[in-house]
């Protein structure tokens, strides 16, 4: 059984919660495994763990590092993750969903020296839409730590879980730089996640829920995460549009264009 933080008693008022040894290692070591073997098809050579795979490709061959961070949403290992009664349990017990939809699965490396692929504070209903209540859920593949980091927070009780002020961004390095704030929120509310989670467990955050992502300091170690989104069945707004999600790309924003900004 999922343990829950004390936080998912008040999962609707802050927006976020921790689910305590919600996954099982063999689930998250099978990933492991899948990166290791994608990293061995890609170069002929042999790696021991996930964080040598992705030095390597910075080091030696960012182009084809550009192609195993693209495979990375895609092993079935992940999507076994996203469809396993592990996560569908921590929705329904952690954020209340009635019945989950999946409407996205991403994937993330995050390294030192690359913070310009990092995202800033923002809201994922920019981006996936849907509705303000949907949930993201975040998982670490590797053990987080300080060097590593993770998210920082702004609970909606700061925040009433509003929509904030948004434009486009200026530039468009990946789909984080599509939509960008135009407003002030209560940084001083901030708290980081990183000391909170461990290997297996996970974070569950609303789609309104403010958060930013943290560098990474390590100059060894990386931060592998998986990021699954989901919508509620239930919900009257995700209802409203026909249980699709937003578009984000370079050429088109969903949200921006909602919102009559583009």
């Amino acid at each position: 059984m999922t343990q829950v933080s004390k936080t998912q008693s008040d999962f609707a008022h802050a927006g976020f919660t921790v689910c305590k040894n919600a996954l099982g290692q063999d689930l998250l070591d099978s990933v492991r495994a899948d990166l290791i073997a994608l990293a061995h098809l890609l170069t002929g050579k042999h790696f021991a763990s996930a964080d040598a795979c992705w030095n390597y490709f910075r080091a030696f061959d960012r182009k084809a590092g550009s192609t195993f961070y693209n495979g990375f949403k895609h092993l079935p290992s992940v999507h076994q993750i996203s469809a396993s009664a592990q996560i569908i349990e921590a929705l329904k017990h952690g954020a209340g969903m009635s019945l989950p939809a999946l409407v996205d699965v991403n994937c993330r490396i995050d390294a030192n020296g690359e913070d310009k692929f990092l995202f800033d504070w923002h809201q994922d209903y920019w981006f996936s839409v849907c509705s303000p209540q949907a949930v993201v859920v975040w998982i670490p593949v590797e053990a987080i730590s300080e060097e590593t980091g993770s998210l920082e927070l702004i609970s909606n009780a700061w925040t009433d879980g509003r929509i904030f002020k948004t434009r486009a961004g200026d530039v468009y390095h990946s789909y984080a730089d599509a939509v960008v704030l135009d407003d002030s929120i209560p940084t001083e509310r901030a708290c980081s996640a990183t000391g909170l989670l461990d290997r297996g467990d996970i974070l569950l955050f609303k789609f309104n829920t403010l958060h930013k992502s943290e560098p990474v300091r390590s100059g060894s170690r990386s931060r592998f995460t998986i990021q699954l989104r989901f919508a509620d069945y239930g919900d009257p707004e995700f209802q409203g549009n026909c249980f699709k999600p937003g578009v984000v790309n370079s050429r088109q924003v969903d949200f921006l264009v909602k919102e009559g900004q583009k």
